[in-house]
């Protein structure tokens, strides 16, 4: 059996997330341990809509990820 793999991901903007999403997606994590870094207290978040957040949305609207994810690292 070879070893465990590490990828590191360092921000959890859109890109960050999008890349988590596909890992997950796609079963990367079977064979890869994966580490994500945010600098921010909260899940990844919409930034491209975030001036609807002036117009009315909630931060839970503009929410990628479920809450949780920071409260249950793998």
């Amino acid at each position: 059996m070879s070893a465990q793999k590490t990828l590191v991901v360092v921000g959890q903007g859109m890109v960050g997330y999008k890349l988590l999403e596909c890992l997950v997606e796609n079963g990367a994590t079977d064979t890869w341990r994966v580490v994500a870094f945010g600098e921010e207290p909260r899940a990844a978040y919409d930034r491209v809509s975030l001036s609807t957040y002036f117009a009315g949305r909630t931060a839970e609207d503009l929410c990628l990820a479920d809450p949780d994810v920071l409260d249950h690292p793998a």
